[in-house]
């Protein structure tokens, strides 16, 4: 895996984990927050994860399954919008060493799958 790949998905992966960083969690009075865990496997069959197009493909379905899992934010509802983006870059920021390690994989031509996760309120 050159390091062009790794530089440039750990990239991504810190902007969208420091965009997330800005909103503020909600305060919940009284009442303790309910956790919803959600998961999505994401297969790399199909994909030569030792070219730089394979492995953009491959972070391009993770992304969609991200989505998937976090769902589209009302963009009228600041509150809403927030807890969205926390979850997307939550489950960015989980897979990304899934990723990589799928890439390290392909390199010793080992089959490999991704599993995208996310825990929401």
């Amino acid at each position: 895996m050159s390091a062009f790949i790794t530089r440039r998905l750990f990239a991504a992966a810190v902007a969208v984990a420091m965009t997330a960083g800005l909103f503020v969690l909600p305060a919940y009075a009284g009442e303790a927050p309910h956790f919803e865990t959600k998961i999505a496997v994401v297969s790399t069959a199909g994909l030569d994860l030792t070219t730089q197009q394979g492995a953009a493909m491959l972070n391009g379905r993770v992304h969609q399954a991200v989505n998937d899992l976090c769902g589209a934010p009302d963009l009228e509802d600041g509150a809403q919008l927030a807890a969205v983006r926390r979850c997307r870059a939550g489950a960015v920021a989980a897979t990304m060493p899934q990723i990589q390690a799928a890439i390290e994989l392909a390199a010793r031509r080992a089959p490999s799958v991704v599993q995208v996760s996310s825990i929401t309120q």
